[in-house]
């Protein structure tokens, strides 16, 4: 991957080593403990992705460092849900309610990029297909605790 990054973007070998690191730095979630560890992997990615500067494919770059922020999002929705699976307790829903609408509020910025670097390969309907599986589960939760915390 090293010398891919070198003779395929452009890239000095460290910065090219960057790229690997950022690609493997995350494990597979097996256990509840393992998020909070890999919300900052996630983190250490988007920050390693984000100095890249690719002399040539720089929007393949671009996807690797969406990919990356898709992950986070993902997992700080899983850390909010494992959360409220936790606590549950109903005087908490408020919190959860704006975490929850701050993380939604992230989303839109994923969505808009998402489209913007999927547009030419994918056709309108399967960009929102994607979008939409990839964010409901946010809605969703927001609609529930919005009907708990009523009752």
């Amino acid at each position: 991957m090293i010398e891919h990054g070198q003779k395929y973007f452009g890239l000095t070998a460290k910065t090219a080593k960057n790229i690997w690191t950022a690609l493997t730095n995350e494990k597979p979630l097996n256990d509840k403990k393992r998020v909070q560890s890999a919300i900052q992997k996630a983190r250490q990615s988007i920050s390693l992705l984000a100095k890249i500067k690719a002399k040539r494919h720089a929007d393949q770059i671009y996807h690797l460092q969406l990919m990356a922020n898709l992950r986070l999002h993902s997992l700080l929705f899983v850390q909010i849900e494992e959360e409220i699976q936790k606590q549950g307790s109903k005087n908490k829903i408020p919190l959860y309610l704006r975490k929850l609408k701050s993380l939604s509020l992230k989303s839109s910025f994923l969505k808009k990029r998402f489209i913007q670097l999927n547009q030419n390969w994918m056709y309108p309907d399967e960009l929102q297909k994607e979008i939409q599986y990839r964010f409901q589960q946010i809605d969703l939760l927001i609609a529930r605790l919005s009907q708990r915390g009523k009752s």
